[in-house]
């Protein structure tokens, strides 16, 4: 027998007001007059709502309440969810399970804004009598605005003063910046590291509103030769960020001594094939105080050489520079290292180097096509064409043998007899008295693509001086779809 449910979303209690479609609370029918009232199972919340308060962005709120039956039957809850921007159930210890009179059970929700301001929301359980019956609990929560942050920044990022010589002052202003959306204050900028200082502070103390700026002015005075780091720090009354801290360079030179800087500390060639060549530039250049003297240039490394050498045994005035031509020629395959050594007078890098790297890729074997020709049935001046396949690759090597030649002569007159853009005559011109067969062999140009055509013509001539001609069609299989080259 199935006994009505009552539902109630009051803190106390209570029956709830005819539902509505969807929701609402129910009445179970009134017996007749002098008949028994039948069981019900009565359903309220422990709150009348759940209030989250405010939440700021990121962060999350949870609440648990109650679902208490206080009738005097079972209530079979089936479900529980919630509705609403940034509310989820986070606990459900009732869907699926019996509900007896007087017991109650817990379930937990969620609040995580995803925005600023007030959020509304719902939690809902479905119940069963066995039919479905809705009982809803209110939810509120607000969600806060970010909370503005300052945004410190130092322009330039990394100061470099460059090379500056011992004992010598040199100046760089540093502009420091507030990017943020909120106000801050600095309150100390100082420096570390051998020979840097504070030249100027017009920051410390200051109060840098959102796109406000203020400069430092800082000093390097190098004390030895040498690269040098240090390091800048602001200190700010941001509790997020208090501290900031940038890198400083600088490079400590002799007056009047020569340098050498080079355009490349390190080359690399990458993939080149055998029997091909790939060359780069050096830049040499004189960056010293005074004249520069190059002695030599030498590689070292197989497959590395010296294509041109404009620098040797030459003077740079500072500021000058030179070029040094690197080529790489692999015979073979695998990699190769080595390197270009300069040979100067600078006193800090008499030999001044770039590493050389790059790798051989081994040459692909050229296949062989083989074309036979039948001259017996040649009769008439009229050319005989025949038409092949032009295998794709890096190369082709292809053999023609004219069979049957008997006694006459084949010819190749210079600029005539098999003529082919990109081929490299392997026979000089000239005319043979034929045999039983005669073979020529020939190269086909490298890297033949999709589509590549090619039209060679041989000539055979007799006795009376007629010229009986053979032209042979080759061509490269296309990609299937691709166009009709114009060169048909």
């Amino acid at each position: 027998m199935a006994f009505p449910l009552l539902v109630s979303c009051a803190a106390g209690g209570g029956v709830g007001q005819p539902p509505a479609p969807g929701g609402g609370g129910y009445y179970p029918r009134v017996p007749p007059p002098g008949a028994p009232a039948p069981p019900v199972a009565f359903l309220r919340f422990s709150t009348p709502q759940l209030n989250f308060g405010a939440v700021a962005p990121g962060e999350i709120s949870e609440i648990d309440c109650l679902l208490v039956n206080e009738g005097d039957t079972d209530a079979d809850v089936i479900s529980a969810s919630a509705a609403g921007r940034g509310f989820r159930v986070s606990r459900d210890e009732c869907s699926g399970r019996p509900l007896s009179p007087g017991r109650s059970c817990r379930l937990g929700v969620r609040f995580a804004p995803v925005g600023a301001g007030p959020v509304d929301g719902v939690l809902t359980v479905v119940a069963t009598d066995p039919a479905p019956r809705r009982l809803e609990l209110p939810l509120w929560g607000e969600g806060l605005r970010r909370q503005a942050a300052p945004e410190i920044t130092v322009e330039p990022g990394e100061p470099d003063f460059g090379r500056v010589d011992v004992g010598t002052p040199a100046f760089l202003d540093v502009t420091v910046g507030n990017t943020g959306g909120r106000s801050v204050r600095l309150r100390e900028t100082s420096v570390i590291g051998p020979g840097f200082d504070v030249a100027r502070n017009g920051c410390a103390g200051r109060v840098l509103d959102p796109r406000d700026e203020c400069v430092v002015g800082l000093r390097f005075v190098p004390v030895r030769r040498g690269s040098v780091t240090g390091a800048m720090r602001i200190r700010t009354e941001d509790p997020d960020v208090p501290l900031h801290t940038v890198a400083l360079a600088g490079e400590g030179s002799d007056p009047g001594r020569p340098a050498i800087r080079l355009g490349a500390r390190a080359l690399d060639f990458g993939a080149v094939a055998a029997g091909q060549a790939r060359s780069a530039e050096v830049r040499v250049e004189s960056a010293g105080r005074r004249e520069l003297h190059v002695r030599s240039v030498r590689v070292e490394g197989r497959w590395f050489a010296v294509q041109d050498d404009r620098c040797s045994e030459r003077s740079l005035d500072p500021g000058d520079a030179c070029i040094v031509v690197v080529r790489f020629a692999p015979v073979g395959a695998g990699g190769a290292q080595g390197r270009l050594e300069v040979l100067s007078d600078d006193p800090d890098a008499s030999v001044a180097v770039v590493a050389l790297a790059g790798s051989g890729r081994a040459r692909q074997a050229c296949p062989v096509a083989q074309l036979d020709l039948d001259w017996s049935g040649v009769g008439d001046p009229a050319p005989l064409v025949v038409s092949g396949v032009l295998p794709r690759g890096e190369c082709l090597t292809y053999e023609l043998t004219v069979e049957r030649a008997g006694r006459l002569q084949v010819c190749l007159p210079p600029g005539y007899i098999l003529r082919a853009e990109g081929f490299e005559p392997a026979e000089r011109p000239g005319c043979r008295i034929g045999g039983d067969s005669v073979v020529y062999r020939r190269f086909v140009r490298r890297g033949i693509s999709a589509g590549t055509v090619v039209d060679l013509t041989l000539t055979r001539q007799d006795d009376a001086g007629r010229d009986f001609k053979a032209s042979f069609v080759f061509r490269s299989p296309r990609p299937r779809g691709a166009p009709e080259s114009d060169a048909e």
